[in-house]
Parts: C-alpha cells; structure tokens; sequence
C-alpha cells in the first residue's frame, strides 16, 4: 500500500505525519491498527512519541543550574561509580516534561545491550542514592524505572548480570518498567518485593514494611510467607509477621509524601487523567472517540499542568485544552 515500506509497520513518514496531526484518515487508522497489533508495536509508537515530544520541548527546557541539592536532580544515570557506596554529587541540568520522558527512553534502550552469548549486560551499575531529612530525590534507573525517593532513605543499586534488584532503607515510590523476563526485585531488612512492572509505594524501617499498590500487583515475601498485592490494597510486615491486606481508603492522602510527582509505564489514560485531576485539582474529560485505554509512558517532578498535558497529548496523539478547571482531550 502507498505509504508504507512494510505491511507490519508504516513508514517513518506516516507515523512523523500522525504525530504532527497532518495524516489522513486512513493513515491514522492503519497506524492505530498497527498499534494494537502487537505490545512491540505499541511499545515502539510510544518511544517515538517521547523522542520527538523531547525534541519539541528540549530546547525551551534545559537551563544550566548551580551544583544541585539531591532534591533538585530530576533525573540521574551515571556510568559506574568507582566506588559502590558513594553519594550523588556534581553539576545538573533541570529536565522537565518531554526532556524527562527523553530520558526515560534513553535509560530503558540502554539494558537492552546484549553479549553475544545472548546474556545482558548487567543492567544496574553499584550507583547508590541517600537523601537527608529535609530531602527527596527523583532518580531514573538505567531499565527505564523511575523512583522518587522519601527523606531519610538511601536506594543502593545492585550489580549483577541479568538481574533487576535493589536494596532499600527508607521510603519510596516505584514506577518500575515492564520486562516479563526480568523481575525486578526490591531487598529490604524487614522483607523482599517482586513485581514485573507496576507503580507501589514501599516504606521500609528495621523489621517493619509497608507496601501500599497503585497499579499491578505486587508480591511481598518475609520469613518464607508470600503475599500478593493488587491495586488500591496496603501490605505490612511487622517482626517477621505479614498481616492482612487491605483495601486504602485514600491513596491521594497515603501519597501525598511526594508532592507534585507523576509517573506512568504503559498506564492506561484514564488512570493517567485520574492522576492529574487528583494532582492538579482539574476535571479531564476524554473525548469517546480516543481509546481511554491508550498507554502513556512518561514522568514529571514539579513540572505545572501545561507541560504534562503537553506530552500526554503528543504520546497519544491527540489534543488537550484547558478552559477553567477543565482539560478536554480530544482528536487531532
């Protein structure tokens, strides 16, 4: 067919022509069909999305700052540190809306180095993060997850071929990407966490956890007993023991520790809005003829409304207006 050099995929001119909004209307419906063939498909729209949302926005975003507080570093990757415990220091740049979620992609395509036996390369380096008590940091790690660390805690990277694993002292929120073959593993003194990929809060003190779900599930292990956690349900450990699961009442409240903070990995767009009206204080509504179900891969840290509608919008290829407290997405 015209305008596509593969029947699996369209052109780079076609998706280049969707993204801007100047494609027709059979383009846009191969390109939507193309989509939904396959997660691959879906995965790959959404890194061009980011990629050519962060080209639009980086130049107006990037401004040199002095050597940061922790709490000013929006994101962090380092080449390996040469020693395993050591503390985030140097100059920074501040990235904001599309900058950020360029960098998102830019750590998930790293871990995808392969030796040629098949294996990858360790996919965490012995990086270690720590905040003070009037602290909290936003760190990307190199798979594409992206954590926001609570004062008073410290994130040690673990190095080890194959494996997605971290320690944690302290609290923090996960948004950690997806990689069914790789679970990603959380090491505390009160318990583990595994999960494939999902977002969860987890605080973690001496012998005491507690595990609270926003999206996914999550399984928490201590003393050879295992628990699963889906959704909107809180877990905690105490000595040893696992109590209960239950239903929370109020994530906003049980989140609040970390302020003007969003974090999405292939979240559907009607949770992403749900998240934005609770943050932001606004009423979205999403026009029947766009898919609430579209996934949206990206984060913010204090970044103001205009620029998270920015890059949702650009992602799922659509319009966003703001009139009062209201956002509209709607079609291009």
């Amino acid at each position: 067919m015209s305008g596509f050099s593969d029947p699996e995929r369209p052109s780079d001119d076609v998706l280049s022509r969707v993204f801007r909004g100047d494609a027709t209307a059979d383009e846009a419906r191969l390109v939507s069909e193309w989509r939904r063939q396959s997660p691959g498909h879906e995965g790959e729209y959404q890194s061009l999305a980011r990629i050519l949302a962060a080209a639009t926005e980086l130049p107006h975003i990037v401004r040199a700052s002095d050597p940061p507080r922790i709490s000013e570093v929006v994101a962090a990757r380092h080449d390996r540190l040469s020693a395993a415990r050591s503390r985030w220091v140097g100059r920074s740049v501040w990235l904001a809306g599309a900058a950020a979620a360029l960098i998102l992609l830019a750590l998930g395509v790293s871990r995808l180095v392969q030796s040629r036996d098949g294996d990858l390369a360790p996919l965490f380096g012995g990086e270690e993060f720590v905040t003070s008590s009037t602290e909290t940091a936003t760190v990307g790690l190199r798979d594409g997850t992206v954590v926001r660390l609570a004062p008073n805690s410290r994130l040690h990277l673990v190095e080890r071929p194959n494996v997605r694993e971290v320690s944690l002292a302290g609290r923090a929120y996960f948004a950690v990407a997806r990689d069914p073959a790789h679970p990603f593993l959380i090491r505390t003194s009160a318990g583990d966490v595994s999960v494939l990929g999902t977002r969860f809060d987890l605080e973690a003190r001496d012998e005491a956890m507690q595990l609270v779900v926003v999206e996914g599930r999550v399984a928490v292990a201590a003393r050879g007993r295992r628990a699963e956690v889906k959704a909107g349900e809180m877990s905690r450990v105490v000595a040893g023991q696992t109590l209960p699961v239950i239903k929370v009442p109020d994530l906003g409240r049980t989140l609040s520790w970390y302020g003007r903070f969003l974090a999405f990995q292939e979240t559907p767009l009607h949770d992403v809005a749900g998240e934005i009206e609770r943050l932001y204080g606004v009423t979205v509504r999403i026009d029947s003829a766009i898919p609430s179900d579209d996934p949206v891969t990206a984060w913010f840290a204090d970044r103001p409304l205009n620029e998270v509608l920015r890059v949702v919008c650009l992602t799922i290829v659509a319009n966003c207006e703001v009139a009062g407290q209201t956002v509209r997405i709607s079609p291009r």
